[in-house]
């Protein structure tokens, strides 16, 4: 298969399910075919769901259920959806044992780290000393504050800079890693914005949202056509 099968999470407001349309234009963009999953508590169905994917690319939403890592709800806790937190753990954890690439952004980058082992933040101004604005008062396609980029790490690699510009939209962050993964950026009140596994064919997650980006920074179009040759290997592998 020359285009790779991009499974998206997806939010679930109002008897619907959501997507924010940037991220099936940055999964077109980048060469692949996007298709959003809906939620199941079956684990058969997730695994029916991985057998035809080639990645999967976890989207942002709201709060992640603090129980998930073995803490109480802060009184700062927003809005958490349960039976996505469920799922998503679930989807993620497959993933992971099967090798399936995965790009994480935003809350997908906090779900992943929770599925994985780590825990986080409940709210970053109440919890830690955050001093930079995290979530931005402007579009999403303005670039907000910095972030350093670790080097020897895949997010350099891709990026080819030591210091990019991004967008931010999150009150949450990563307290603790995940056993096995490493951060890839930090911003500059040293709140990890990136993360990956280094022992994967490409696991990365972003606190950002490049794909509002793609118009504008190569990088973060650069972003999903490296997971999307990520996807085109492992489905050569494995169908």
């Amino acid at each position: 298969m020359d285009t790779p099968l991009i499974a998206i999470t997806t939010d679930f407001k109002q008897q619907k399910y959501e997507l924010k349309n940037e991220y099936v234009t940055a999964v077109y963009a980048a060469g692949g075919l996007p298709i959003l999953l809906p939620y199941t508590s079956e684990a058969s169905m997730v695994q029916c769901m991985l057998t035809c994917a080639n990645g999967i690319l976890l989207s942002g939403g709201s709060d992640i259920d603090p129980y998930l890592y073995r803490e109480e709800p802060a009184p700062t806790l927003e809005t958490i959806n349960p039976e996505r937190d469920a799922f998503e753990v679930t989807l993620i954890q497959a993933a992971l044992d099967q090798g399936i690439p995965i790009l994480a952004v935003c809350r997908g980058n906090l779900m992943l780290n929770v599925a994985a082992g780590g825990t986080l933040y409940q709210d970053i101004y109440s919890e830690n000393e955050a001093s930079i604005q995290h979530y931005q008062a402007a579009p999403r396609d303005h670039v907000s504050h910095s972030v350093q980029v670790k080097s020897h790490t895949r997010l350099h690699r891709i990026t080819g800079t030591d210091i990019i510009r991004v967008n931010s939209y999150h009150h949450q962050a990563i307290k603790t890693l995940a056993p096995g993964f490493q951060s890839s950026a930090r911003s500059s009140d040293s709140i990890i914005e990136a993360i990956e596994d280094p022992h994967q064919s490409f696991v990365v997650g972003v606190q950002w949202h490049p794909g509002s980006l793609i118009q504008k920074q190569s990088h973060a179009l650069n972003l999903f056509k490296a997971f999307i040759t990520a996807a085109k290997t492992y489905a050569h592998k494995n169908h």
